[in-house]
């Protein structure tokens, strides 16, 4: 066996010989940014080695890294094979300081939870629709909460709510870890149609949701057993991975799902640390790239009752847009996913520590706020939407969105530059 060390995370692990760094990153548990997909194209899953005679060669990074970078240890962790005992530098895990947003605007709902409590003055029903699901001793008729789970391709948010007044106790997020095996959706059909593969990220997201729950019921002082209910949100191809089901249909034509939705699966068959009874919903599935998500917030928003022209737009890994015009909806989806996380833009990646999200342009300067205000080191996709709509805003593109460089007149026009013969326009540092 060989031995890879990552001494900066303190970790060693075994490869075989042959076998890509890619592979002992993911061991370690560190995640590497892969969009392309291991497939050696995109350039973000560099790493520094040594000693590089530990490796194979592999001309298939020589389009991606120069002569310079090379000699200087520099490799494709998707590419490059360990042939003997080698260390890895890696300045930090890929999700070290990620920002995962989970707040947002609240609506008022009318509260008609699927479990419901009715204590007789000795002991409390457990009902769940009309069936009762449970008896508990005593009063417990307080003690009623369920969970919202939405399952992203990157990410994972929990939020525990109070079924009794619907407010949301504690929430809870982390990077989804299926991302450290299979980075985008059509990656993890793929692995997920295997019987152990499909076991592989099943228990993997189970694993994180029931970390979770452990960590938001700390935090809120409840116990898990009198967590009843948990709604799955997320795309049609997580859903499938959550509940255990072979997601091998999504894959090929006609993309017909094996789940449909609108209905309740037992979380004690799931692997779900909640109350033995309890029940895991999952909302009606629209089509293969058009999931879950998509329907709560059709009805988080009440799209389908609103008059006019309005256009509902959930960015991703998957991207879904619904047009709702008056009240009569349309759908489609897209990957974008390998766009905002560094596919085809050289600065571009996730939102961890040092990504720009928030640009600005005033009065010929220019404005970048970054994540955990380190030093800018790349571009996450708000920042590039904000980037591109500040472009936009203040002339610097024209109406088929091309740079506008060669205007003198224009008030940043210290900002154009050239790099390989293509015009960039410089944010901040090394972000272009």
């Amino acid at each position: 066996m060989i031995h890879v060390s990552f001494p900066k995370q303190g970790l060693t692990v075994e490869l075989l010989s042959g076998e890509a760094l890619i592979e002992a990153a993911r061991r370690a548990g560190l995640a590497l940014e892969t969009p392309c997909d291991g497939a050696g194209t995109c350039g973000k899953c560099r790493v520094k080695v040594s000693p590089t005679s530990a490796l194979a060669p592999c001309a298939a990074s020589d389009d991606i890294l120069s002569d310079s970078e090379r000699s200087q240890g520099w490799v494709l962790a998707c590419q490059a094979q360990a042939l003997g005992d080698l260390i890895i530098e890696l300045e930090e895990s890929a999700n070290d300081g990620m920002q995962i947003l989970r707040d947002g605007h609240e609506a008022d709902a009318t509260l008609d939870p699927w479990f419901r409590k009715r204590f007789d003055g000795a002991s409390t029903e457990v009902l769940a629709g009309a069936v009762t699901a449970a008896i508990e001793p005593g009063d417990t008729t307080r003690a009623l909460f369920g969970l919202s789970v939405d399952i992203g391709t990157t990410t994972l948010v929990t939020a525990l709510i109070d079924l009794r007044t619907g407010k949301e106790l504690e929430s809870a997020s982390s990077l989804n870890p299926q991302a450290r095996r299979a980075q985008d959706v059509l990656s993890r059909i793929k692995l997920g149609s295997q019987s152990e593969g499909l076991e592989l990220l099943r228990g993997e997201v189970i694993a994180e949701i029931n970390r979770q729950i452990s960590e938001v019921c700390s935090a809120a002082h409840v116990s898990n057993t009198d967590i009843w209910e948990i709604v799955f949100s997320g795309n049609t191809t997580m859903l499938h991975l959550a509940a255990g089901v072979n997601p091998v249909s999504l894959g090929k034509y006609p993309y017909a799902p094996a789940l449909n939705g609108g209905t309740h699966l037992h979380a004690a068959d799931l692997g779900l640390a909640i109350a033995r009874e309890g029940l895991v919903y999952l909302p009606p599935i629209m089509s293969a790239y058009v999931g879950a998500d998509i329907t709560s917030g059709i009805l988080a928003t009440r799209l389908h009752e609103q008059p006019g022209v309005i256009l509902f737009v959930d960015i991703g890994t998957n991207c879904e847009m619904v047009l709702a015009v008056n009240g009569a909806l349309t759908a489609t989806s897209t990957a974008a996913g390998p766009a905002f996380e560094g596919m085809n833009i050289s600065c571009g990646m996730r939102a961890n520590r040092g990504a720009i999200e928030r640009v600005s342009l005033d009065d010929g300067d220019i404005r970048v706020k970054t994540i955990a205000d380190a030093e800018p080191v790349g571009l996450c996709g708000s920042g590039l939407l904000d980037a591109v709509g500040e472009l936009a805003h203040r002339g610097g593109l024209d109406a088929n969105g091309r740079f506008r460089s060669s205007d003198a007149a224009w008030p940043w026009r210290s900002r154009w530059d050239a790099l390989d013969g293509k015009p960039i326009f410089r944010l901040a540092g090394p972000v272009y």
